[in-house]
Protein backbone atom coordinates (compact mmCIF):
# COMPACT_ATOMS: atom_id res chain seq x y z
CA UNK A 1 0.00 0.00 0.00
CA UNK A 2 1.08 3.66 -0.90
CA UNK A 3 1.75 6.18 1.64
CA UNK A 4 2.42 9.85 1.67
CA UNK A 5 2.89 12.67 3.60
CA UNK A 6 2.21 16.22 3.70
CA UNK A 7 4.18 18.93 5.26
CA UNK A 8 4.71 22.09 5.68
CA UNK A 9 7.80 24.24 5.48
CA UNK A 10 8.62 27.28 6.71
CA UNK A 11 11.35 28.87 4.45
CA UNK A 12 13.48 32.16 5.63
CA UNK A 13 12.94 35.28 3.90
CA UNK A 14 16.36 34.30 2.39
CA UNK A 15 14.89 30.68 0.85
CA UNK A 16 12.23 32.23 -0.36
CA UNK A 17 13.32 34.13 -3.48
CA UNK A 18 15.32 30.68 -4.70
CA UNK A 19 12.15 28.69 -3.96
CA UNK A 20 9.93 30.97 -6.10
CA UNK A 21 12.89 31.45 -8.80
CA UNK A 22 12.84 27.68 -9.06
CA UNK A 23 8.75 27.00 -8.92
CA UNK A 24 8.61 29.83 -12.11
CA UNK A 25 11.32 28.27 -13.74
CA UNK A 26 9.43 24.89 -13.34
CA UNK A 27 6.11 26.22 -14.78
CA UNK A 28 8.13 28.15 -17.81
CA UNK A 29 9.46 24.69 -18.56
CA UNK A 30 6.13 22.69 -18.43
CA UNK A 31 3.76 25.49 -19.92
CA UNK A 32 6.72 25.03 -22.76
CA UNK A 33 6.41 21.61 -23.27
CA UNK A 34 2.48 21.82 -23.06
CA UNK A 35 3.00 24.48 -26.46
CA UNK A 36 5.42 22.25 -28.07
CA UNK A 37 3.14 19.16 -27.77
CA UNK A 38 -0.33 20.96 -29.09
CA UNK A 39 2.26 22.63 -32.28
CA UNK A 40 3.26 18.78 -33.02
CA UNK A 41 -0.37 17.25 -32.57
CA UNK A 42 -1.37 20.65 -34.56
CA UNK A 43 1.25 20.11 -37.30
CA UNK A 44 0.34 16.48 -37.51
CA UNK A 45 -3.17 16.64 -37.92
CA UNK A 46 -2.79 18.44 -40.88
CA UNK A 47 0.09 16.59 -42.62
CA UNK A 48 -0.51 13.61 -44.32
CA UNK A 49 3.21 12.49 -44.67
CA UNK A 50 2.70 11.91 -40.65
CA UNK A 51 -0.16 9.43 -40.55
CA UNK A 52 0.76 7.19 -38.49
CA UNK A 53 3.70 8.98 -36.77
CA UNK A 54 3.71 9.17 -32.97
CA UNK A 55 4.09 12.55 -31.72
CA UNK A 56 7.01 13.09 -29.53
CA UNK A 57 6.45 12.41 -25.43
CA UNK A 58 10.20 13.14 -24.30
CA UNK A 59 11.87 14.41 -21.24
CA UNK A 60 14.24 16.36 -23.33
CA UNK A 61 14.16 20.05 -22.19
CA UNK A 62 17.57 21.23 -23.48
CA UNK A 63 15.56 23.43 -26.65
CA UNK A 64 14.19 25.54 -24.64
CA UNK A 65 18.00 27.00 -22.79
CA UNK A 66 18.76 29.44 -25.34
CA UNK A 67 20.00 33.22 -25.08
CA UNK A 68 16.67 34.41 -24.76
CA UNK A 69 15.96 32.31 -21.98
CA UNK A 70 19.49 32.20 -20.39
CA UNK A 71 17.93 32.58 -16.99
CA UNK A 72 17.21 28.82 -17.50
CA UNK A 73 21.00 28.15 -16.39
CA UNK A 74 20.60 29.52 -12.79
CA UNK A 75 18.76 26.97 -11.72
CA UNK A 76 19.98 23.31 -10.76
CA UNK A 77 18.48 20.61 -13.87
CA UNK A 78 16.71 18.30 -11.50
CA UNK A 79 14.26 21.20 -10.88
CA UNK A 80 13.94 21.74 -14.77
CA UNK A 81 13.86 17.97 -14.68
CA UNK A 82 11.09 17.41 -12.42
CA UNK A 83 9.29 20.20 -14.08
CA UNK A 84 9.55 17.99 -17.66
CA UNK A 85 9.02 14.94 -15.67
CA UNK A 86 5.51 16.27 -14.19
CA UNK A 87 4.26 16.83 -17.68
CA UNK A 88 5.04 13.55 -18.83
CA UNK A 89 3.32 12.49 -16.56
CA UNK A 90 -0.08 14.42 -16.75
CA UNK A 91 0.63 13.51 -20.68
CA UNK A 92 0.49 9.82 -19.88
CA UNK A 93 -2.46 9.66 -17.57
CA UNK A 94 -4.43 12.13 -20.05
CA UNK A 95 -4.05 9.78 -22.57
CA UNK A 96 -4.52 6.27 -20.68
CA UNK A 97 -8.61 7.00 -20.12
CA UNK A 98 -10.04 7.73 -23.01
CA UNK A 99 -13.29 10.33 -22.92
CA UNK A 100 -15.68 7.88 -22.58
CA UNK A 101 -13.89 6.69 -19.47
CA UNK A 102 -13.60 9.66 -17.98
CA UNK A 103 -17.12 10.76 -18.65
CA UNK A 104 -18.48 6.78 -16.95
CA UNK A 105 -16.03 7.94 -13.62
CA UNK A 106 -17.80 11.54 -13.69
CA UNK A 107 -21.04 9.95 -13.73
CA UNK A 108 -20.35 7.01 -10.87
CA UNK A 109 -18.94 9.95 -8.90
CA UNK A 110 -22.00 11.50 -9.15
CA UNK A 111 -24.78 8.61 -8.34
CA UNK A 112 -22.98 7.88 -5.28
Amino acid sequence: MDEGRKFRIYPTKDQITPLSKWIGHQRFIFNSKVSEDRYFRKFKSKSLSLVGEDVPCDQKYSQFISTDTSFLKEVPSQILRNGVYRWKSHTRDSLRDSPADRLSKRSMAGSQ
